[in-house]
This record gives structure tokens, sequence and C-alpha cells, in this order.
């Protein structure tokens, strides 16, 4: 599956003189893993639109095919952490700039033992559609990170974004 739709072709199974080795090559030259269904490019679709939307929707905008949400979930478990970098213009200046904080906010599906967390940083709430939402929210989720280098990540965003002077 390709952001294009769906793409079919035939292949051949070949056995390497070499070291005896069995394998399609086209997909060796496509660089197709041997169960993928899908392009990698669909898949960092998938992971970039799920930052902002939930898993139905990112799947509904990454290709014309229908995908399930838990093919949006082992895409984001293969692609791994997705930094989105926004454009900054200019530092905003804010009075009141909120940091929320969460432990344990989501539960780990791998088995791991480690503790999840969650910071969002927003500059209050609005009505938006007669629903509360958080203004110009930043969301950044960490596991296995030390407290300490939370904080540090949190005093840098601030410090990139906002003008730390005017902030009471």
């Amino acid at each position: 599956m390709t952001v294009l739709g769906d793409i079919e072709y035939e292949r051949t199974y070949y056995k390497s003189k070499e070291d005896g080795r069995y394998t399609y090559l086209v997909d060796d030259a496509l660089e197709i893993g041997r169960h993928d269904r899908i392009e990698k490019g669909v898949k960092i679709k998938l992971v970039e639109n799920a930052i902002e939307e939930s898993y139905e929707r990112s799947s509904k905008k990454a290709c014309p095919e229908e995908l399930s949400k838990q093919t949006v979930l082992n895409a984001i478990r293969e692609v791994g952490e997705v930094e989105v970098k926004r454009e900054i213009k200019e530092k905003k200046e804010v009075r009141v700039l909120y940091i929320e904080a969460d432990e344990d906010h989501v539960p780990l599906q791998d088995g791991r033992d480690e503790t999840p967390r969650l910071v969002y940083i927003h500059e209050g709430r609005e009505e938006k559609n007669g629903r509360n939402v958080l203004k110009n929210v930043y969301y950044k989720a960490y596991v296995g990170e030390k407290p300490e280098d939370i904080w540090i990540d949190v005093a840098n965003y601030i410090e990139d974004n906002y003008k730390e002077e005017k902030i009471e």
C-alpha cells in the first residue's frame, strides 16, 4: 500500500548461489521487508497525523485505503519517536503559561515496567465550537527519562518559544 493506493506486482523467488539464501530480488531492490504490506512513506504519514488527531482520522488521511487503528499503533511503534518542529517566527509574550505533568498517563502495552510521563504546556483555555480547548498547546511524552532531564527539556522549550521575562 502506498500513498497513491494499492500496487500489485508479481515476483520470482531466487536462491543465492553464494550463501544459499532465498529472496525476492525486486523486494531487495525496492527495500521492501519480508512481511511489509505498507510503504514507509504511508507509515510516516500515519505517525505524523496521529500526533494531532485520533488514530482513525490519521489512517483516513494517510492513504486512499482504509487502515485500522491497530495499523496506526503498529506504525508508531515501528517508526518510533517523531518530534514535530514548528516554525517559530518570534518568541511569544504571555503573562501566564501553564505547565501540566502527569505520571502513568498511558499504560505501556509492550510489557515494560517504566512509568510513562506526559507534559503539556499551554496558554490557558478557550472556547471553540462550544468546547473548551487548550490554547497553543505543546505535548511531549517521556518513557524512561529521569525527572531532571524532563524538566530541563521543558525549560528549553519555554526558553526557545517564549519571552521568559514576561511570564509572571
